[in-house]
């Protein structure tokens, strides 16, 4: 970049600290190579791609690059899943972790940016029996964040009964008080999404940046069938025999499809939740018992092609009698930006809720 660049757009290409490469933007594709950092030892790196357009510089692209011993690391968890030594969630991460590593070894695309060596160290603790603790010396846990205050991340596969498994992808904020019961957030994706879209996408990860402002752990799952909810009550009881979760502060968070599980789930286990939060969608109400003093925050846009269920919704509990809802239409508002819009309204219904249980 700098002035020899100033008369077209180009764009600088650099692994970590190494040489930077110019890209030209002004045709597609382009191929270029990249050298990779010497004597960089196996671990994460961060890629970015930072544009000088007219002289006005700007990150355009920033993901992470693994450097690992693929073949030796993977054949040692192959070892140890193939001894049947293994507690049946630990079994299933490693199946799962390894038909990814599989996939990505293979060429396959992902949808997210993943930190594949941190994946695979994880994957080898777990394999050794260590299991992730909350913990705050993140320095004694590789598979942690980096650094004091830093969160802890983790991709599991939980083995439930009758032979089901659930994919969740968990975030635990590191915090001086660790061993404290924790808030947990608990998110539904829509329909074509997955356990990465609350914590990369709708806001380029906003419920994340929340959750760990608070010190409060979000746990987000894949929904196994169009038309069935996960089975989020055996999630969080399933990750409270290992994390502080604070049984009285559980919350729901759905989108689209996500909503409509969330109104389903608050019917099947009531009670249970704390705070459900409907964004970009609506539900079938059953049970109205079970919205009588549940806070219920509804989100939808007004161009969004799901108002007509949120507005039906709303409706189904004014005439139910629940005594906490909160419905907002937001003007000129789409389908897929209803969560980042909303979210500040759902976390200070949230944080109204633990405000008032803690007096």
């Amino acid at each position: 970049s700098g002035d020899k660049h100033a008369s077209r757009s180009v764009a600088d290409l650099r692994i970590g600290d190494g040489p930077i490469v110019p890209v030209p933007l002004d045709r597609f594709p382009v191929t270029v190579e990249v050298p990779f950092p010497e004597n960089k030892p196996e671990g994460e790196t961060d890629t970015r791609l930072i544009g000088n357009l007219n002289g006005q510089f700007s990150m355009l692209q920033s993901s992470t690059l693994s450097r690992i011993d693929y073949k030796k690391r993977v054949a040692a968890l192959k070892e140890s899943l193939a001894s049947g030594k293994l507690d049946p969630t630990t079994q299933a991460t490693l199946r799962d972790r390894l038909e990814f590593f599989h996939e990505l070894a293979a060429g396959g695309s992902v949808e997210t940016d993943f930190p594949v060596s941190r994946m695979l160290t994880h994957a080898e603790f777990i394999a050794l029996g260590i299991k992730d603790r909350f913990t705050i010396n993140p320095a004694a846990t590789p598979f942690g964040g980096k650094g004091p205050g830093q969160p802890h991340e983790y991709w599991l596969t939980l083995a439930l009964e009758n032979k089901r498994t659930a994919p969740v992808r968990i975030l635990l904020p590191n915090r001086p008080d660790a061993k404290t019961p924790r808030p947990i957030v608990v998110a539904l994706h829509g329909a074509g999404g997955s356990e990465n879209m609350f914590f990369d996408s709708y806001g380029a990860g906003q419920m994340w940046k929340d959750c760990l402002a608070r010190g409060w752990i979000l746990v987000a799952t894949r929904s196994p069938e169009l038309l069935s909810s996960p089975a989020v009550k055996e999630i969080v009881e399933k990750l409270a025999e290992t994390y502080p979760i604070d049984k009285s502060k559980i919350f729901l968070v759905g989108h689209s499809m996500g909503a409509a599980q969330v109104v389903d789930l608050c019917q099947k286990h009531p009670g249970y939740f704390a705070g459900a939060a409907v964004l970009g969608g609506g539900g079938r109400v059953k049970d109205p018992k079970a919205f009588t003093t549940l806070p219920v925050f509804i989100g939808i846009g007004t161009q969004d092609f799901a108002l007509k269920g949120a507005q039906n919704l709303k409706k189904a509990l004014a005439e139910s009698d629940a005594k906490r809802v909160t419905y907002k239409e937001y003007p000129d508002l789409e389908h897929l930006l209803i969560v980042r819009e909303a979210l500040p309204e759902v976390f200070k219904m949230f944080d109204g809720i633990v405000e008032t249980k803690r007096n």
